[in-house]
């Protein structure tokens, strides 16, 4: 199992509160692409590792062209 995997599977159940299909199957997408960042870029290994990125993160969205409604 990855790194980023693991992570994920520690927020499963934030993700089974969302009513809507669509809108999990997004945020699920957005956490991982996240989570993989997280992992390569800073090595993290646990969750709580990946708070302190969240502004890299963004900021590497925006060097990949994202729209401002990906990256906030």
């Amino acid at each position: 199992m990855t790194k980023a995997k693991a992570m994920f599977n520690e927020t499963n159940r934030y993700f089974d509160r969302c009513k809507n299909d669509k809108t999990r199957k997004m945020y699920i997408v957005n956490f991982r692409n996240f989570l993989r960042y997280c992992s390569k870029e800073h090595k993290c290994e646990k969750l709580d590792e990946c708070k302190e990125h969240i502004q890299d993160y963004a900021d590497y969205l925006i060097t990949q062209k994202k729209s401002a409604s990906t990256v906030h």
